[in-house]
């Protein structure tokens, strides 16, 4: 072997294979990394999951409370509405006692359903006896104007009469309250209620509005190792689950709906590790692929660098705003009723922002995966379009934007996934109130053209330069000119718009001038 082919293998190998092998090991070590990211994000959206199935619980029974509240007369009397023995009946309530507090011969008793039941009377008079501190407690709370709906122990009775007129053995959530009659007195409310009716009648709604596509919620009894409900077929491992506050004999796990996160780590790998043989097995052929390749996976490394930047900052501002207002509220630092509806509203709100910002990373997760699928239906577009600006006009006029609406009410119906065409309203709608900062208006019309039906999205923003709008649409894209870096965002929006109307057969014109705003056409071949 001559110096210089020795030269030559050597410079190929520092050149090329050696920064290559860098590169890889870079590759795999950095799997841990988006491994951990992709964790957090997942954890952060569980722990939302699980605290609002949690709060959901607490808001009905509060209510429930409240209406019991209501019905009491100035002698201590329940006297039930309709409205509130459906309450009742709806939430599994086995039995219902009421008992003032602090009155010897005064104990005033109320069934749930009619039929009394000897049995229950004497197992809650024991249980008084037994929580008289715990009573105590619940009492001074409600005379410091809390009322507090305090869990204990499962009861265990057998052959209890169910309403459809059969006989079983249950584990009854025992729950303790405080309330308060016109005449000042407060009366001990001990309410028997079935976890299973609950979980089945009142949390399963709730529970399916917030799995959506992504995510199996399960409700098990800990006790007795059984499933209580399912949103769905638990098809992989309960990745996070937590007791429920007031039912604490239920555990509320969560799954992913198809591969775990293991899985979806694993097979990232696979693909990591044969695109690398692949690009080593290229670039041997010349140094001029090593310096593009080089500079292409710098690229890629920032993007998932800004990416995961934007992300968290994302996800750090509004769960910060939560946390600070909802430990104001808990600490009663409110002022007013005033400032107590203002701090709830921007609660809901940042909530609803987060949710918006984890469904959309999921979303483009399904599209960069192909596992997104559409439930296309005969869509009335006009209607589509009435939602969002009926969900939007709010935030617009508190924002101070002027909005002009334009409908061709001869719009033909179109083959569409209705939420995925919202989404992609939605997209468009965050961008044009996110980048209009001197003049705020927003157009939004619908058309026919060239047998086309049409949905333009239009403002009078910063606008986007010539040579950027071709690349608006790459995945991770942000345009660094102008005020873009001033505004949050992970650049998956117009991504996710382009990729969805890809799926409907459409595509998405864009029409912009910088400093003068933007005009986005959604365009739906219908021949």
């Amino acid at each position: 072997m001559t110096s210089t082919t020795k030269r030559i293998i050597l410079i190929v190998v520092g050149t090329i294979l050696l920064p290559i092998i860098l590169f890889v090991v870079y590759d795999i070590s950095s799997l841990q990394d988006d491994e951990e990211m992709i964790q957090a994000v997942y954890e952060n959206q569980l722990d939302f999951v699980i605290f609002s199935a949690n709060q959901f619980s607490n808001d009905f029974l509060d209510n429930l409370v409240k209406n019991l509240e209501d019905n009491l007369d100035d002698q201590g009397q329940l006297n039930l509405t309709p409205k509130t023995e459906t309450l009742l009946s709806y939430s599994g309530c086995q039995y219902l006692n009421m008992k003032r507090i602090a009155a010897r011969d005064s104990m005033l008793l109320h069934s749930f359903p009619k039929e009394k039941d000897e049995r229950f009377e004497e197992i809650i008079e024991e249980l008084h006896t037994e929580k008289i501190d715990l009573i105590r407690q619940l009492g001074s709370y409600k005379e410091n104007g809390y009322t507090k709906i305090q869990p204990d122990d499962l009861l265990h009775v057998e052959k209890v009469h169910l309403e459809d007129g059969s006989v079983a053995d249950l584990d009854l959530q025992v729950l303790l309250a405080v309330m308060q009659a016109p005449a000042g007195h407060l009366y001990l409310m001990t309410a028997l209620i079935n976890p299973g009716t609950f979980a089945n009648d009142v949390l399963s709604p709730q529970l399916q509005q917030i799995a959506q596509q992504n995510l199996v919620i399960s409700l098990a009894d800990e006790a007795q190792g059984s499933l209580v409900y399912s949103t769905d077929t638990v098809a992989s491992e309960i990745i996070a689950s937590k007791t429920m506050w007031l039912f604490p004999s239920l555990e509320l796990g969560i799954s992913l709906k198809s591969k775990s996160l293991q899985q979806l780590v694993d097979q990232r790998l696979r693909y990591n590790l044969a695109a690398s043989a692949i690009l080593i097995l290229v670039l041997l052929f010349g140094l001029a692929l090593v310096a593009r390749t080089t500079l292409q996976q710098m690229k890629l490394a920032q993007t998932k660098s800004d990416f995961v930047s934007n992300v968290s900052h994302e996800l750090r501002t509004p769960l910060a705003l939560i946390s600070m207002f909802a430990e104001t509220l808990m600490l009663g630092r409110a002022k007013n009723e005033e400032k107590k509806a203002e701090y709830v509203e921007i609660i809901y709100k940042e909530t609803n922002r987060l949710t918006r910002i984890v469904n959309r990373i999921l979303n483009f997760q399904q599209v960069e995966a192909g596992r997104k699928k559409y439930h296309f239906v005969d869509l009335d577009i006009n209607q589509v379009v009435e939602e969002l600006l009926h969900d939007y006009s709010y935030h617009l006029e508190q924002n101070g934007f002027d909005f002009k609406v334009e409908k061709d009410r001869d719009m033909a119906l179109v083959k569409a996934d209705k939420e995925s065409i919202y989404e992609v309203l939605v997209n468009l709608m965050d961008n044009a109130i996110k980048y209009s900062k001197e003049e705020k208006f927003i157009g939004i019309k619908t058309m026919k053209k060239n047998g086309s039906a049409i949905i333009e999205v239009s403002d009078r923003g910063i606008g986007i330069p010539k040579e950027k709008v071709d690349h608006i649409f790459d995945k991770f894209y942000r345009v660094a000119e102008g005020d873009v870096h001033n505004v949050q965002g992970a650049g998956l929006g117009l991504s996710l718009v382009s990729s969805i109307m890809e799926a409907h057969g459409g595509n998405v014109d864009v029409r912009s001038e910088l400093g003068k705003g933007s005009s986005f056409r959604l365009i739906f071949n219908q021949n």
